[in-house]
């Protein structure tokens, strides 16, 4: 076990560094971005200074998120290493559990499992019918979370994190019960594909908006 610990504890190390790197550079962006409304308020600038301004706001958002891209391909490489050495250790000798006749007489077990499969697999009308025709009892609750689950990974993966945010909110209190923080991750991923995105303005009113809930737990990211 001592690969895998170690792997867990370079992962663990790894984890918290880009944790406080992150934070720190939404500190410095919020400030930055607080900074640059507050001389664009009160002072009397020509159009060209502003334009000056906002190109440098945005310039040191991208240079940012160019950072926290780089600290976050670190910390999957480290993921893919503890897998690895996990996969490693714990190999599966699948001659030694074959049995063809394993499963005789278990027509029942056997559709219950493939119904199973497929609900978790997304293949719904398939598993539908499977459960319809072989008799399996499936909780609607199971179809319901994860067609909910497979509904917000289809929303990320065309950009949108709305409806993964709106589900960590709802579930607030449970996940803090449990430790995680995935609606702040959430949130900070919003935030930062804001200023990505050139929309200063917005990121510091999501900011302000947002984050302030979160201050007794991530401070440094919150402040």
């Amino acid at each position: 076990m001592d690969a895998c610990q170690k792997q867990l504890q370079d992962l663990n190390d790894k984890q918290a560094a880009v944790s406080t790197a992150t934070m720190s550079a939404i500190d410095q962006l919020i400030a930055s971005l607080e900074e640059t409304r507050s001389s664009l308020v009160t002072h009397s600038i020509d159009p060209a200074t502003t334009a000056s301004s906002l190109a440098t706001i945005t310039a040191k958002a991208k240079q940012h998120n160019t950072k926290l891209a780089s600290n976050h391909k670190e910390l999957t490489s480290s993921l893919s290493k503890y897998s690895k050495a996990v996969e490693k250790k714990f190999k599966t000798d699948l001659d030694s559990i074959w049995d063809p006749g394993a499963i005789d007489g278990k027509d029942a077990v056997v559709d219950k499992a493939l119904t199973y499969h497929f609900i978790r697999e997304g293949h719904f009308p398939v598993a539908q019918q499977l459960a319809a025709d072989s008799g399996v009892n499936v909780p609607p609750e199971m179809f319901a979370g994860f067609e909910e689950m497979y509904h917000i990974l289809s929303a990320m993966e065309r950009g949108d994190l709305d409806p993964a945010v709106q589900w960590a909110a709802l579930r607030r209190r449970q996940l803090e019960d449990r430790g995680s923080s995935l609606e702040f991750e959430l949130r900070k991923l919003v935030f930062v594909r804001l200023l990505h995105n050139g929309q200063a303005k917005e990121a510091l009113e999501y900011a302000r908006s947002c984050f302030d809930r979160f201050r007794d737990q991530h401070l440094r990211g919150a402040s």
